[in-house]
């Protein structure tokens, strides 16, 4: 048999010293002894047991057919090595909303805010927030007047 074959056992008792048909249409004889299978080489089975890897394939989806042997080192040495598939790149993290509450307040409670420094990272949302909803003019003054402290 090939370097690329694969002993495969039928477990079906009453296929012993039968044939099976594989995937690809070869025939394959079932040992009595040993279920395992073996190529019929014209009217012949193979001395040696073992099929090909397509075929092994197909029949080991079954339950009742075994992997006996894996195929020569010969052969793993030969075929080229998969790559394996790059890691997808992960999603970024979207950017958090801001927190705009503090717009929410008086302006004298933004002014405090703001005097403390703690919304500069965040002062150009506050402006844009301010001017599209309730546009208080002082507290455009005040944002804008921080703005050009920093």
């Amino acid at each position: 048999m090939a370097d690329s074959s694969i002993v495969v056992r039928c477990t079906l008792r009453h296929f012993r010293g039968g044939h099976i048909v594989g995937e690809s249409g070869a025939s394959y004889w079932v040992n009595p002894e040993s279920g395992n299978l073996h190529a019929i080489d014209g009217q012949e089975p193979s001395a040696e047991a073992g099929i090909p890897a397509d075929d092994a394939a197909s029949l080991l989806a079954f339950a009742e057919y075994q992997r006996v042997s894996a195929p020569p080192v010969a052969a793993i040495a030969a075929s080229e090595p998969e790559e394996p598939e790059p890691a997808p790149e992960p999603e970024p993290e979207p950017e958090p909303e801001p927190d705009l509450s503090a717009l929410d307040g008086s302006v004298a409670s933004l002014s405090a805010k703001l005097a403390t420094g703690e919304l500069d990272h965040i002062l150009d949302a506050l402006l844009a927030a301010e001017e599209a909803g309730k546009t208080r003019k002082t507290a455009v003054e005040a944002l804008i007047e921080r703005m050009n402290e920093r």
